[in-house]
């Protein structure tokens, strides 16, 4: 692991920690469904992360901007 590069953001922490100590498709949580928990793992959020910077910048949204999210509170906040 490159200890000089700094994690300063969920995503670099994420794809650090997928990258050095978990696979993909490791279960990165659990998220309730009907009757149990359901696993998502890293590649599914990682997937996620990535749809959402894509549409921030669709958006007009770039680098330093700063964005608030209104969202119940669920899992998926991670991913915002």
């Amino acid at each position: 692991m490159d200890t000089t590069t700094a994690i300063n953001t969920i995503p670099k922490l994420l794809r650090n920690v997928a990258a050095y100590i978990h696979s993909g498709d490791s279960t990165f949580m659990l998220r309730r469904g009907q009757n149990e928990y359901e696993p998502i793992t890293y590649k599914e959020t990682f997937q996620k992360l990535n749809a959402v910077a894509a549409w921030l910048h669709t958006q007009g949204i770039k680098k330093g901007d700063r964005v608030a999210f209104l969202i119940e509170n669920s899992p998926e906040w991670v991913i915002f």
